[in-house]
């Protein structure tokens, strides 16, 4: 990045006269910045207020409402007499001789350094009290002067910008201080004074990672390349989350990319739309893992990622033609790389409890309720006689003396401590010539909800990904591969559907005053309880989601391989032939 002085001024572009602009406005800036620092140390107006404090307590008061620094030795201070006093908009010398008189300590004010010593003794800060002045230049990495930058004593306000030849000065600077130098565009630096004097820096652009590679339909591209909207994530972040699934890991770290769960259940799916939604139809963007297209990568382990990388705009079309509609989802797994084997290991263990519980009536409560509304509605209050006809037998002198309180259904349904974890194995290794990657792993993730019939997910993963160079001539000209990826998973849970298919809608709206478990085997339902007088529509909830959901377990198996073919009969020119297989069956 270079900047230049101009000589005549009908030579000057319209964006060479906003940048002289600019400058001027920093330079300006800095001059009063540079003004205002004695202005506020005789200035300053505070407002205090102590009663039977320590001097430590008055000086940590004054330095949160104001740029004033106390420098002092403790064993001085801590020593002295408690002191009160009210100060309203006093200047901060009034307020230091109001608390320092009679203590034997004397005060001097250095810019908004504050030195508190006995008097006569010396200064507890002679790097303050012997400040020094700091010049120097700021440059680019060609040469040229860099103005605006701003130069900054660590830790502190002190500071100025550089001027249009780069130069900058800064008074009374400690010498074990710290300057900052600080640019957009330019990687900032921390240079220690160490008593010189002189400090000239030389500031490199800072390229944001521009020269990482990205995945791009036709194959990778260097991220300075790359003209369309795209957005990588790395498997490292991924793993980081600690999520179950590799989408759910990308909520919040993907802009443009709404990701919700189709459910709160363990296992769900996800909805995934890409900059809105562009249609009636299927909106889901297509997924391409390894060059294969698949219908999701719900069932990939996050562990197994190495990248993650997301077409967003309508190019991505020409190149995956309509199914690119919504987006293009690139997945790259992980790699062998030329080396020793290695084996690492990423896993975690963890519990997951409801934060807060909905506050339902208790079967005290809802008779009461019942009552009001019996009679907004002239029906007058339900007697005694009437609730024990409508209640299971005894329930009615229970509820009355406090000995039952009802039946909390969705507590009944909680499962307090619900365990999630996860468990990968990755081995990867080789030579120039041949490279493997393997992984294996399993993820298990319990619902806080549906005790004792809890949704739970478990999956097992197991990745075979390997290339070998079978011709090489200064280059590989024939290559085969293969990625390989299988997944087990099993899961079963609760109805998560509609008002009319949803087991903790039910837990809701179920009666307080209507048992859990019967106490006569005669029951029905037993050993649940069956539904009371009060209201024959509200059976046992907890009983309907144990006896018809409790066993429904689905069992999945995936099979996705990929094998390659790449062919370059000239270096740059490659011709690449894969074949994909996807089968699946459930149970």
């Amino acid at each position: 990045m270079k900047m230049y002085r101009l000589i005549r001024g009908d030579q000057v572009s319209w964006s060479q006269k906003l940048r002289i602009m600019k400058i001027t406005f920093i330079l300006l800036l800095g001059s009063l910045v540079a003004v205002s620092a004695p202005i506020y140390s005789q200035n300053t107006k505070l407002n205090l207020s102590a009663k039977n404090s320590t001097l430590i307590d008055i000086f940590r008061q004054i330095e949160d409402q104001s740029e004033f620094y106390f420098y002092f030795n403790k064993d001085e201070v801590k020593t002295k007499d408690a002191v009160s006093i009210e100060a309203q908009g006093l200047l901060l010398n009034d307020i230091l001789d109001k608390v320092l008189e009679h203590t034997g300590l004397e005060y001097k004010i250095i810019d908004r350094y504050v030195v508190v010593k006995t008097i006569g003794s010396a200064d507890p800060t002679p790097a303050v009290q012997s400040g020094q002045k700091v010049t120097g230049k700021v440059t680019d990495t060609s040469g040229a002067p860099l103005p605006g930058v701003s130069v900054i004593v660590k830790g502190t306000s002190t500071g100025i910008v550089t001027d249009v030849n780069g130069a900058y000065a800064l008074n009374n600077i400690p010498s074990n201080a710290v300057l900052q130098f600080l640019f957009v565009g330019m990687t900032s630096q921390e240079i220690a004074i160490k008593g010189k004097s002189v400090i000239d820096v030389v500031m490199a652009e800072n390229t944001i990672g521009l020269e990482e590679i990205v995945a791009v339909g036709y194959g990778i591209q260097k991220k300075k390349l790359v003209t369309g909207a795209t957005v990588q994530v790395k498997g490292d972040d991924l793993a980081k989350m600690n999520t179950a699934s590799a989408m759910t890991a990308l909520q919040s770290q993907t802009s443009g990319v709404n990701i919700t769960k189709v459910s709160g259940e363990p296992g769900a799916g996800l909805k995934v739309n890409i900059r809105g939604i562009g249609t009636i139809g299927n909106s889901q963007p297509l997924y391409v893992v390894d060059g294969a297209p698949r219908g999701d990568i719900n069932n990939l382990s996050p562990a197994d990622i190495e990248s993650i990388d997301i077409l967003k705009d309508a190019a991505s079309s020409a190149i995956y033609g309509s199914r690119a509609a919504n987006g293009v989802i690139l997945v790259t797994t992980k790699q062998g790389k030329a080396g020793k084997m290695s084996v690492s290991y990423d896993g975690y263990y963890g519990i997951q409890n409801l934060y807060k519980r909905l506050p339902l009536l208790d079967a005290k409560e809802y008779l009461m309720i019942m009552n009001e509304a019996n009679m907004n509605s002239n029906l007058g209050p339900i007697s005694a006689a009437q609730w024990n006809k409508y209640l299971a037998p005894g329930d009615y002198d229970r509820i009355m003396n406090g000995s039952w309180t009802g039946t909390n259904w969705l507590k009944q349904m909680e499962n307090p401590n619900a365990p999630v974890q996860s468990h990968a194995l990755n081995i990867n290794g080789g030579n120039e010539r041949s490279k493997y990657s393997m992984g294996l792993s399993y993820t298990s993730q319990e619902g806080i909800f549906g005790s004792p019939v809890q949704s739970k997910y478990d999956r097992f993963t197991f990745r075979m990904n390997s290339d070998h160079v079978i011709l090489h001539k200064n280059f590989d000209v024939i290559k085969v591969g293969e990625n390989i990826t299988m997944t087990y998973v099993q899961n079963h849970g609760i109805a998560t559907g509609n008002m009319w298919w949803n087991d903790v809608s039910n837990a809701i709206k179920a009666l307080p005053i209507l048992p859990m478990y019967a106490t006569d085997k005669s029951d029905l339902a037993y050993p649940f309880h069956y539904a009371i007088p009060w209201n024959t529509n509200y059976s046992n909830p907890n009983a309907a989601m144990q006896l018809t959901r409790g066993d429904n377990i689905s069992k999945n198996q995936n099979l996705n391989a990929n094998a390659y073919l790449e062919i370059q009969p000239i270096k740059g020119l490659k011709f690449r032939s894969s074949f994909t297989i996807s089968p699946s069956s459930s149970a």
